[in-house]
């Protein structure tokens, strides 16, 4: 396991590079340590949400398709707890997906 040190620098990596807050940089580090892999980009991390809660996901898409993007994202940062930017690009993606399978523009609000 790595020394203090190590784990300062690391929390200060995922704050600067993925953009992490100081609140859920902490709660990454430690996952990483135990072995979770973060996804690599909002696509992947949409599809692990479906995943892990179809429910949600397809509140989501109700909310967007109802043009509501603003209360998807509140809805999300309410069930998971997560900062605005991690609320919000998870939706955008599925917005843009939506968008993309309906050729429309979806979730404007």
């Amino acid at each position: 396991m790595p020394g203090r040190g190590c784990r300062a620098k690391g929390g200060r990596r995922l704050r600067s590079g993925p953009g992490l807050g100081s609140d859920a940089a902490p709660t990454v580090l430690a996952l990483l340590l135990q072995g979770y892999a973060l996804p690599a980009d909002y696509a992947r991390a949409l599809t692990a949400l479906r995943r892990l809660d179809a429910g949600l996901v397809t509140e989501l898409t109700a909310l967007l398709c109802d043009g509501r993007r603003d209360a998807a994202i509140r809805l999300l940062r309410d069930r998971t707890d997560v900062d605005l930017a991690a609320g919000r690009h998870p939706v955008t993606e599925l917005g843009t997906e939506l968008a993309t399978e309906l050729g429309t523009q979806i979730g404007t609000e």
